[in-house]
């Protein structure tokens, strides 16, 4: 129509950190947001056999459990008073971490998921709060007919024994321990 200008999509920016970290940036100014997602190597494939769901427990522990010098309820209102969003979890192949908020309150909120990152403190009480969880949510998806097929699948395709057949049960969480997230995280 006219007066409409075209869609122009918003154009890329690709950098390598001397890290190593990639960083892919796109940049939109139309509101003052930012989103900020995180891809670490790793994911669910790679949990030690026996302890099957522990990358999940790890990151969720991870982002629950405070961090050196901050206790969890301190960074819960912390992100709570500024509308912030911020959540870590675990695919099949890598784990993630997202931060959503306002850009004035970007520098706090780095700073949060930074130190949860880099110092987390893997509290014990929270690693029993995340794996009660993790079974509860496990005994529901038995119960549930099509995520039970969805769990199953992949045994059927690639047998038990495969990282990808591979699923947590009740034991295989329960064997989960502190020592096994330090471990994980100095990793």
């Amino acid at each position: 129509p006219k007066g409409v200008s075209p869609f122009q999509p918003v154009k890329a920016q690709f950098q390598k950190l001397p890290s190593g970290m990639e960083v892919l940036l796109l940049e939109d100014h139309e509101l003052p947001f930012v989103d900020l997602f995180i891809y670490i190597r790793g994911g669910s494939i790679l949990d030690p056999e026996g302890k099957e769901g522990f990358s999940s427990v790890a990151m969720q522990t991870i982002r629950l459990g405070g961090m050196e010098g901050r206790g969890p309820d301190e960074i819960e209102n912390e992100l709570e008073s500024v509308g912030a969003s911020l959540e870590m979890g675990t695919t099949r192949e890598y784990q993630t971490a997202s931060l959503s908020l306002l850009k004035k309150d970007l520098l706090s909120g780095l700073e949060v998921l930074f130190g949860l990152l880099q110092r987390p403190s893997l509290d014990p009480s929270r690693l029993e709060i995340v794996r009660s969880r993790a079974q509860d949510d496990l005994e529901r998806r038995m119960e549930d007919p099509l995520d039970l097929a969805y769990m199953e699948y992949p045994r059927l395709i690639y047998g038990e024994k495969s990282p990808w057949g591979r699923r947590p049960t009740k034991k295989s969480l329960d064997r989960i321990v502190r020592e096994d997230l330090v471990a994980f995280h100095r990793q």
